[in-house]
């Protein structure tokens, strides 16, 4: 018997980069499940607090909740899953905020990917729009440097990802484009 494989999109990229809007658009479009971004909510309420800090042990309490969505998200088996970040963007941000990588935190990214939840295709997506300052935002200096960082590790871990440029209407047709592909190969393979 063959088990049941969820193609799984995440848009993922620096501050402000239409990552949200995009993951929300195709949960739309394709009537699929959108897994929010936790670490948003658990750094406002962080902050609204009256703690900016950010430690090593935030966001290991960030991408234990992030998993645990993804998990209750898949557990319903869609065929489609879209994330507005994932426990990789997690570990990657940690980079940002704590000055350098941790492998425990490395090594969560990994092991979702060795247990079968990983991504079949990242959307990294360009700062190219305008910074909108909020509370939790490093500052627009900050999203050409990330974006880099986001590069070179999708490169090093070897993730399947595509850039998406332009407008907010043009993410969408590429992004579109490329899951529909998975899906056709996914049934194709089925058929078999």
């Amino acid at each position: 018997m063959t088990q049941h494989h969820i193609i799984r999109i995440c848009a993922t990229g620096a501050e402000c980069s239409g990552k949200t809007t995009l993951a929300h658009a195709l949960g739309a479009r394709f009537e699929a499940p959108v897994v929010e971004e936790y670490g948003r909510e658990y750094f406002t309420a962080k902050m609204a607090k009256g703690d900016a800090t950010v430690f090593a042990g935030d966001l290991v309490r960030v991408i234990g909740e992030q998993s645990r969505r993804e998990d209750l998200a898949a557990a319903t088996k869609p065929e489609l899953m879209i994330f507005d970040t994932d426990v990789f963007t997690v570990a990657v941000w940690h980079e940002r905020y704590l000055g350098g990588r941790r492998p425990e935190i490395d090594h969560l990214s990994d092991m979702r990917a060795a247990e079968g939840k990983g991504m079949d295709l990242y959307l990294l997506c360009v700062p190219e729009f305008p910074f909108v300052p909020d509370d939790i935002r490093s500052g627009e200096p900050m999203r050409t440097a990330m974006h880099d960082v986001f590069v070179r590790e999708l490169k090093h871990k070897g993730y399947p990802y595509i850039e998406m440029h332009g407008s907010h209407q043009a993410r969408v047709a590429l992004a579109v484009t490329e899951i529909q592909r998975l899906l056709l190969a996914q049934d194709e393979a089925s058929a078999r």
